[in-house]
């Protein structure tokens, strides 16, 4: 299975933090916010109807 960018989320993050002016908190708030949206959709996958799947990806903004 693939893992959707969850492995390289924090590397990538600190990587490009200092570009963007973040700090170690915010580096921390980011790869969180990405694992949930990557549990949202896979967790849309699972569902019966596009209906389904849109209310679980919308779970996570």
């Amino acid at each position: 299975m693939f893992d959707r960018g969850d492995a390289a989320a924090r590397p990538a993050a600190e990587l490009m933090a200092g570009v963007l002016g973040w700090s170690p908190e915010r580096v921390d708030r980011e790869v969180e916010h990405y694992h949930a949206r990557v549990r949202a959709e896979r967790a849309s996958q699972e569902q019966e109807d596009d209906a389904a799947a849109d209310a679980e990806r919308l779970k996570v903004n």
